[in-house]
């Protein structure tokens, strides 16, 4: 019942994970929305505000700058290739470009990656992924072009970035590397 004026109220969120681009466009070029205009369907029926991941991981494995021999290195996880940035911005600007181009009437509310400076995405070089060292300020250089791109596609949304872990230390470093300027939310993950 409480969850239900919560609703009324139109404060209830849902953080919709549906934007996973791996799985939305496989191959280049071969997009779908299907999931997601399943699953945001769904959250906004039930009268969920809807602030979703975008990408939820920042590449694909066919724009990944991952080394090509990933498997080979280290045990493979789905979305191991996926947490590498793109070799290139243009896939991952035309994906977000698309994405809040379908839903930017439903979706006002987007949040650049899940949780960087994990093995899942910007992996650090203590995560033991190959070629991955990652550090804030290459969150805050990809995190710049998302919400430019966002705010293109969608002046009045509103962006949101995040550190996942050891706030004391990550929160510091995204701030001293300017991140502040590229968000309208900022989240901490500890």
């Amino acid at each position: 019942a409480q969850c239900a004026l919560f609703r009324q109220a139109g404060i209830t969120w849902a953080r919709d994970c549906s934007f996973e681009w791996n799985q939305l466009e496989p191959i280049e070029g071969q997009l779908s929305f299907k999931n997601s205009d399943e699953q945001v369907g769904r959250s906004l029926s039930e009268g969920f505000n809807v602030m979703a991941l975008l990408p939820v991981f920042p590449s694909t494995k066919w724009c990944s700058s991952a080394p090509p021999n990933l498997e080979e290195l280290v045990q493979i996880s789905p979305f191991s290739y996926s947490c590498y940035p793109p070799k290139d911005p243009a896939p991952q600007v035309n994906f977000i470009t698309k994405s809040i181009g379908r839903f930017g009437d439903r979706i006002h509310h987007w949040e650049y990656v899940n949780e960087p400076m994990t093995y899942y995405s910007f992996p650090e070089a203590k995560d033991k992924m190959p070629d991955a060292n990652y550090t804030d300020s290459d969150y805050v250089k990809w995190l710049k072009i998302a919400y430019e791109t966002m705010k293109k596609a969608d002046p009045s949304c509103a962006v949101m970035g995040c550190i996942q872990a050891s706030p004391m230390v990550y929160a510091k470093e995204f701030i001293n590397a300017g991140g502040l300027k590229w968000v309208d939310i900022y989240s901490i993950h500890p």
